[in-house]
């Protein structure tokens, strides 16, 4: 999947720049993709945008899996390390 890989997400921007500073921005990892920009991304791949209920519920079903898994992870590592 090509748009998947090629995927390249704009900044967040949390504060706004004045003539002074800077904006202060937080950087997105490419590929890392929001509910919005998946839906967007599949809907180009597959022409349609017919699947967008299924993909919001799979969009949420992957995104608890992972974060289950990485917090599972991190206490079986202090877990080792106690």
């Amino acid at each position: 999947m090509k748009a998947f890989q090629e995927h390249k997400p704009d900044d967040i921007i949390k504060q706004a720049g004045s003539a002074y500073f800077p904006a202060k921005v937080e950087k997105r990892t490419p590929g890392a993709m929001n509910l919005e920009e998946f839906k967007a991304t599949v809907a180009q791949v597959l022409k349609t945008n017919e699947y967008e209920e299924y993909l919001e519920k799979l969009f949420t079903k992957v995104r608890h899996f992972m974060v289950d898994y990485i917090i599972t992870g991190r206490q079986k590592a202090v877990g080792y390390m106690i």
